[in-house]
């Protein structure tokens, strides 16, 4: 009897310490199971992380190509404008104001002025030769109409294959035949009329329906930069997003004056509505000019790319080490569960035995 008794606790203390461990393995495996939580939260952030440093990067990169592509504009304007002068004398102005009239009437008169602003539209494309990346004229003249100015803004010199005409159009006729027809308006309008330095539109639809932001890209209302970057990051930072839009870049053929002389603004604030202005759209496609002649853009935008990867491979060899873990756990936790049930039952028997003598 005294021997069954010293067993019988060995027993016990068997099954409590079965017990810890079997705590202590339950622990570990909650904790494991946080861990995994932890790690899905963790790569969010740091994914989230990389794709935003990523879209300033594509942010930078399109501005550093706009700049580029906006001195480019400059230097034609700047050489078309000499070639008008040399073509003209100054005795010969009211000869160049008769062209002039002619152009933006769109006649298709053989003048010096008609040509130097034809070869100027078809032959001086930005970098990459096709309509994606080519150049045209825009006017801007001011009509007195229900008792105010609007602007009149024509699309003029216009020679890409895709083109409605070579002829003037007027921003509503331009609309009929562009992709995402909410964006034309605010292209030309902020161009010409506000100033600003670079309008986007999408005249052509993104290169399959199948894409998620195709219907996005043909409903837009509004384009500028920062919503076109939140495009961009809304669909993981694909860089076909980018592809069916073109980047705008007018110059005034003369910034103060129209290539008459007369002034822009006078009074020192007010729009001078007689005024004639041409302006130099000189354009481009980002995925095609970084293709062509920003290698080192592209380089950069397919790093972040590779670390979002390496994160990503990582976090998984994480999580399956984890999950290994855990599998043991699960396993040791069956052992132990049944060993500590194997002692139970050993104790119960042998403690009623014991009971039995003892009566």
């Amino acid at each position: 009897m005294e021997i069954k008794e010293k067993d019988l606790g060995k027993i016990s203390r068997h099954i409590k310490l079965l017990k810890m461990f079997l705590v202590f393995i339950l622990g570990v495996t909650l904790s494991v199971g946080y861990l995994l939580i932890e790690m899905n939260d963790e790569l969010k952030t740091q994914v989230n992380d990389i794709r935003g440093r990523q879209a300033e990067e594509l942010r930078s990169q399109i501005m550093k190509i706009s700049e580029d592509a906006r001195l480019d504009g400059q230097n034609k304007v700047d050489q078309l404008n000499l070639e008008v002068t040399e073509a003209y004398s100054i005795l010969e102005k009211e000869q160049l104001s008769k062209d002039v009239e002619s152009y933006f009437n769109g006649e298709q008169a053989e003048t010096p002025f008609n040509k130097i602003m034809f070869d100027y539209a078809k032959n001086k494309t930005f970098n990459v030769d096709n309509d994606n990346n080519d150049p045209f004229e825009v006017t801007l003249e001011w009509s007195y109409t229900d008792g105010r100015w609007i602007p009149i803004i024509m699309v003029n010199g216009d020679f890409s294959i895709n083109c409605l005409s070579p002829f003037p159009r007027t921003i509503s006729e331009e609309v009929v035949k562009q992709f995402a027809k909410g964006l034309v308006h605010d292209a030309l309008y902020n161009a010409v009329v506000r100033g600003e330095k670079m309008t986007i539109w999408s005249f052509n639809p993104p290169t399959s329906t199948k894409y998620t932001w195709y219907h996005e890209v043909e409903n837009m209302q509004e384009a500028n930069l920062d919503i076109l970057i939140e495009l961009y990051k809304k669909h993981d930072n694909n860089i076909e997003v980018l592809r069916s839009f073109e980047f705008l870049q007018a110059t005034p053929i003369n910034a103060t004056a129209d290539i008459l002389g007369n002034d822009r603004v006078v009074g020192g604030s007010m729009t001078n509505t007689k005024s004639k202005m041409i302006f130099y759209f000189n354009n481009f496609n980002y995925n095609e000019q970084v293709a062509s002649c920003y290698p080192e853009f592209k380089s950069k935008i397919e790093a972040y790319d590779a670390e979002v990867k390496r994160v990503i491979i990582k976090n998984i060899q994480m999580k399956r080490l984890y999950l290994f873990i855990m599998v043991i756990n699960v396993i040791l936790v069956v052992i132990f569960s049944d060993s500590v049930n194997t002692h139970k039952k050993t104790f119960y028997v042998d403690h009623e035995n014991i009971s039995e003598k003892e009566d």
